[in-house]
């Protein structure tokens, strides 16, 4: 029988793989000048059943709905294999007769799972967080092993994904042709690090399109004296499964003849990515290796980032990673007699900041990070989509990003009549609204204006560049990723950001989607009662500015 239980601020499942099913993903937000990762999981097995960037067009694990997700994750899920001894077993399955302590942690920010075997003698902890502040998407993964009996243990391990799919995998194509699709993939080594893309893009059209990006996978630990040391990769599931299609045991890895076999290059099957290592755990000794899974424009980003990598670092990562989800939900920090009720309070902001968007100061303006449309195992039919650079954000719903805004004004008061401004102006003349609201593109209308914001940080070269951008409309994405491209320092970030903000004109984008709605004007009635709440000696300019228009869509 499950219990649950809080503690501080993590919600506990016993024995959650015979509790009521439920799907839930970690937010997907990696800071403003990070690469988000969407990551969906489930409370069976380990958890994690879908993960990927951008869209479901960009998966890494294939998205699947809730009721499928459910009983693939133990078998398309992340796997641990597990030779104790020479005997073999496979933690965070259904307990049958052997009694176990299977417990999963949720936080807002990350996802932890452990099981307690005594029979087998094992402690066995999993911890999933995605990677803030980085140059590309990646989910990381922490296991860690602890002997808990009073002898020495031999251990042999493989841990990771039975299946993981290349760069350049569309949703379409994974539902309907996806035998069709193993011809074009290719997966790689460059030393221990796995790469996994589609050699050219399938589409059938008159050109060849090659893939540039890579979705990659590779596991390390550190030594005593916090040497960095990559666990051996392994690409070609037939190597541990054999002729197991259906991925139920790892006959080639349970034999007790098993051999690590390295294999640099698999083409035409779809990859696996596995890590191995061999080693000898003393009594009360603990072992612990980290994975990264993710996404990169380029191969060098990956190697160049995994020759960086610390201890230190990493667990500093996932403190902020922690720390940019508690600062978001602290704007609704309460300190009540119910504490189920304070953290229900900063976790009902921060869903609602997943669908209208974080109003984030630059100096004295505002720009709304993290939006998108409520994509989950559960809604499926949704086509999430956020924007796959740094200051992301996404499309969303006309009706679902105005009623997630309607208290922002109290949260951050220099959102001011910014919402209100945005949402009017999208009524047509009929009274219907576009369904699809995008984030907004931004222009310079005149030399000036760009002189003011720019001159005194640019060379005359780099301003002929940036000229040529910002005189057509262009995204802050656009102007991040100019800003990456042509190294400029990272300290002037924000400075520019203000500029932008302060000295080019923003134009709201909007499309049909769907359909045109009616109904949804009547959440502009709660903007405006928000806004005059806070001020209220602002009505007249509010009501009688010249800046509000019908929208004309040219239909």
């Amino acid at each position: 029988m499950a219990k649950y239980s809080l503690n501080k601020e993590e919600f506990f499942i016993e024995d959650y793989n015979k509790a009521k099913s439920f799907c839930s993903f970690l937010p997907a937000i990696s800071g403003k000048f990070g690469l988000p990762l969407w990551c969906f999981y489930v409370n069976r097995a380990q958890g994690v059943v879908s993960l990927g960037v951008k869209d479901k067009d960009h998966s890494l694990l294939e998205f699947l709905p809730a009721n499928k997700s459910l009983f693939s994750v133990f078998y398309q899920g992340f796997r641990t294999f597990l030779k104790i001894d020479s005997n073999f077993y496979e933690p965070f399955r259904i307990p049958r007769k052997s009694p176990l302590r299977q417990v999963m942690k949720v936080s807002s920010s990350f996802l932890e799972i452990e099981e307690e075997n005594k029979k087998r003698g094992l402690d066995i902890r999993v911890r999933y967080f995605t990677l803030p502040s980085s140059d590309f998407a990646s989910l990381v993964r922490i296991v860690e092993l602890k002997n808990i009996t009073t002898r020495p243990r031999d251990l042999e391990i493989i841990d990771g994904l039975p299946g993981i799919l290349p760069y350049g995998c569309k949703n379409l194509f994974l539902k309907d042709l996806a035998r069709t699709l193993e011809a074009w993939m290719q997966s790689y080594l460059n030393k221990e690090l796995a790469f996994f893309k589609l050699k050219v893009s399938p589409q059938d059209i008159a050109q060849t399109i090659y893939i540039q990006g890579v979705n990659f996978y590779f596991s390390c630990f550190f030594s005593k004296k916090n040497e960095i040391k990559f666990l051996r990769p392994i690409i070609d599931s037939h190597l541990l499964f054999g002729e197991d299609s259906d991925l139920s045991l790892p006959f080639n890895f349970a034999d007790k003849k098993f051999n690590y076999v390295k294999k640099d290059l698999l083409l035409g099957r779809t990859p696996c990515a596995f890590s191995f290592v061999k080693l000898r755990l003393n009594p009360q000794e603990s072992f612990r290796f980290f994975s990264f899974i993710g996404s990169a424009e380029r191969e060098e980003e990956v190697v160049n980032f995994s020759k960086k990598l610390s201890l230190s670092w990493i667990e500093d990562k996932f403190e902020e990673n922690k720390k940019i989800i508690k600062e978001i939900q602290q704007k609704a920090f309460i300190n009540s007699s119910l504490k189920t009720l304070d953290f229900y309070t900063q976790q009902n902001f921060l869903d609602n900041v997943l669908r209208g968007g974080f109003p984030q100061r630059f100096g004295d303006k505002v720009f709304y990070l993290y939006n998108r449309k409520h994509g989950d195992l559960e809604r499926d039919y949704n086509r999430f989509k956020f924007e796959h650079n740094f200051l992301s954000s996404g499309e969303g719903n006309y009706r679902d990003i105005n009623q997630n805004r309607r208290q922002d004004v109290f949260f951050e008061p220099k959102v001011f009549e910014e919402n209100i401004r945005l949402f009017f102006n999208l009524q047509r003349l009929d009274s219907y609204n576009p369904l699809v609201v995008k984030s907004p593109k931004f222009i310079f209308r005149d030399k000036e204006s760009f002189k003011k914001a720019f001159f005194e940080f640019f060379v005359s070269e780099l301003l002929k560049k940036l000229e040529g951008m910002v005189f057509s409309e262009f995204s802050l994405s656009e102007f991040m990723r100019f800003l990456k491209e042509n190294k400029v320092s990272s300290k002037l970030w924000e400075e520019l950001i203000k500029r932008v903000l302060s000295f080019s004109k923003k134009v709201e984008q909007a499309d049909f989607g769907e359909g045109f709605w009616i109904d949804h004007f009547t959440y502009n009635l709660d903007l405006v009662e928000s806004f005059l709440a806070v001020f209220p000696d602002k009505e007249s300019e509010l009501l009688f500015k010249e800046e509000y228009s019908f929208y004309d869509d040219f239909c």
